[in-house]
């Protein structure tokens, strides 16, 4: 897990050599709840979240310092899909941070999508953190 180191600014996806994206949604608000956590993580931010073949990154769209976050599938567990009665459907997990990523600890993170998208992602999510092949890679279009 890591704090802005998946960006070049504000909105800019920053792959790793090599990797490749199987997955993106818009209108994401993102949030993160822990001990420990830096400032910029105690607030929640809306963008777009993007599931590749090694992890999952959030961009925010609107917040000047929070750029990304970022946690490769070996530190998320617990994923868990919901759909509320009222209001968007959400996916929470776990996250462990990673040494040098910005911060100690766990916390728990929540995904809501106002816009869909939260099922499918859920499951791809879920798949890949068990160790699952990643679903076939979204069109360029797409992206």
């Amino acid at each position: 897990m890591s704090v802005n180191t998946a960006s070049n600014g504000p909105g800019r996806l920053l792959l790793m050599p090599g990797e490749r994206v199987v997955s993106r949604s818009k209108s994401v608000e993102f949030n993160l709840d822990g001990n420990n956590l830096p400032p910029k993580l105690c607030k929640s931010a809306s963008g777009e979240v993007y599931l590749t073949d090694r992890r999952f990154i959030f961009l925010s769209k609107e917040s000047k310092d929070l750029h990304s976050f970022s946690a490769d599938f070996g530190s998320i567990s617990d994923v868990q899909i919901e759909q509320p009665l009222f209001g968007a459907n959400n996916v929470k997990s776990t996250i462990r941070a990673e040494p040098g990523g910005g911060w100690d600890g766990t916390a728990k993170a929540k995904l809501v999508f106002s816009a869909g998208g939260a099922i499918q992602f859920g499951k791809h999510l879920r798949h890949m953190q068990q160790g699952g092949a990643p679903p076939v890679e979204l069109p360029p279009t797409l992206r």
